[in-house]
């Protein structure tokens, strides 16, 4: 049997068996498709919260705004005095051009406010960790310590809101992982019964190519393309829900108190190539396992 050959007999396999156990594949692709919205959803929701609460995430617990006409020297001593403070775990300096690239991506939406800003009207600033993170009078005693400094124009601490917000979205976002995980192993077991079933319909047949010296690959594969055409189906279908969240996440939750929050075309893109991907290998992989006992003929 020539490649053409092997090809076609292979494709003719996988679709005859996937229309003989035509519910059971419905169901795989139904439960594929499911879990992956579940996992699409949980990185769309992740992407877009972290966009907006960046600022706030890796423990910083307030920033220093300088004037926006500080001096280097004023900059240089507010550096120093964080750089050598026993209170102070770590201090991240964001420069006139690092804030106005912070700025563009915020208010990507309203490119009238972008234009009308530049680097120069933009004040730098530090971000601030304090050594101990459970001290709220620690907090304190550090804006106290450093807002009567030269240069320095006003200290802002995260709203209890943003807090609140991030424990929310770190709630969300292990409930969708735990659900997604769930999900695909369901769809996992199903693929593998499916195989099972259309191998033990087959399973003569099977035994008579085995006799005439098929190799196990030359078995395998049209089951492994049926589990992997469920998992592309499923994860397609996933795959268009994902953008469907993509575009509705922001229109939900447009508004001021969420300025800020994006999803760049890119990162939902990969998390949709990312989706078949998964769908593709746990179709194949859960057909593989699903064979593995019967072919010892």
């Amino acid at each position: 049997m020539n490649a053409f050959g092997r090809i076609g007999y292979f494709a003719r396999e996988t679709f005859t068996s996937i229309f003989r156990n035509l519910a059971m594949s419905i169901a795989c692709v139904i439960t594929i498709a499911i879990s992956l919205l579940m996992f699409g959803g949980a990185l769309i929701w992740i992407q877009w919260t972290d966009s907006g609460t960046a600022v706030w995430r890796g423990g910083v617990e307030f920033q220093i705004f300088m004037n926006v006409d500080a001096t280097d020297s004023e900059i240089a001593d507010v550096k120093k005095a964080l750089d050598d403070d026993e209170d102070v775990d770590r201090a991240i300096y964001v420069s006139r051009e690092d804030a106005y690239e912070e700025f563009k991506v915020l208010f990507k939406d309203e490119p009238e406010l972008v234009e009308s800003a530049s680097p120069e009207i933009l004040p730098p600033s530090f971000r601030v960790v304090p050594a101990n993170l459970e001290s709220a009078n620690q907090v304190e005693e550090l804006q106290r310590r450093y807002e009567t400094r030269p240069g320095v124009d006003q200290i802002r601490t995260p709203l209890e809101q943003v807090k609140e917000r991030l424990s929310q979205a770190n709630l969300v976002k292990w409930v969708l992982w735990i659900l997604a995980l769930v999900l695909l192993v369901s769809a996992g077991i199903l693929i593998v019964f499916t195989v099972r079933l259309a191998t033990l319909a087959r399973r003569r047949e099977i035994e008579v190519m085995k006799l005439v010296g098929a190799s196990n690959w030359f078995v395998r594969i049209p089951f492994m393309a049926e589990g992997g055409v469920q998992g592309l189906v499923g994860a397609a279908v996933a795959g268009v829900g994902t953008l469907g969240m993509a575009f509705a996440i922001p229109k939900i939750f447009d508004g001021q108190t969420w300025n800020g929050y994006s999803l760049s075309s890119t990162t939902v893109m990969l998390t949709v190539i990312g989706i078949m991907l998964v769908g593709l290998v746990i179709g194949i992989a859960s057909a593989f396992v699903g064979l593995v006992r019967f072919l010892d003929v």
